[in-house]
């Protein structure tokens, strides 16, 4: 009989302005809150740990948290004006050297925000396809794509790939 269990995650995004910027009060704080873990991108990680993927790690397992990972294919953390054009090829390479370095944190999950309103289908499409190849090189995390929306011929709020 399979069982099924709910976990909740808190997304960094405000939580320091809620509780602290210093890593071990804020992940012990979100513990005692009943958080399973917290969603987190490479730059929160890193700034939160300074660079120091032993902290990060022991205060993780210290305060019995999990991490849904988040990993950028352009702009980083919604900083305005970090949007930049960019080819399919260029997200690729960006999700590759995005999810090598993500993978090192041990997620149970990565959310993956990719793609780029102004491609065409056939753009959509061929990232995509490359992408899931990529996904597939680390079996042991699911991860999904979580796009904004696609102005093209077919309207879509948020697309979801699961691997």
């Amino acid at each position: 009989m399979m069982s099924i269990e709910l976990k909740v995650f808190r997304n960094l995004w405000g939580a320091e302005s809620q509780f602290s910027s210093d890593i071990n009060i804020l992940f012990a704080e979100l513990h005692r809150l009943g958080f399973n873990g917290i969603e987190a991108s490479l730059n929160e990680i890193h700034r939160l740990s300074n660079n120091n993927d032993e902290i990060f790690m022991e205060c993780m397992r210290t305060n019995q948290l999990e991490l849904i990972g988040i990993c950028y294919t352009n702009w980083t953390d919604f900083i305005p004006n970090s949007w930049e054009n960019l080819t399919v090829e260029q997200h690729l390479e960006n999700l590759k050297r995005e999810l090598e370095q993500m993978v090192r944190y041990q997620p149970i999950h990565i959310n993956i925000h990719s793609g780029q309103d102004t491609w065409t289908i056939d753009e959509h499409e061929r990232f995509f396809q490359q992408a899931l190849i990529l996904q597939a090189n680390y079996p042991n995390v699911s991860s999904s794509h979580e796009v904004c929306q696609l102005k093209m011929q077919y309207e879509f709020r948020f697309l979801f790939f699961f691997i």
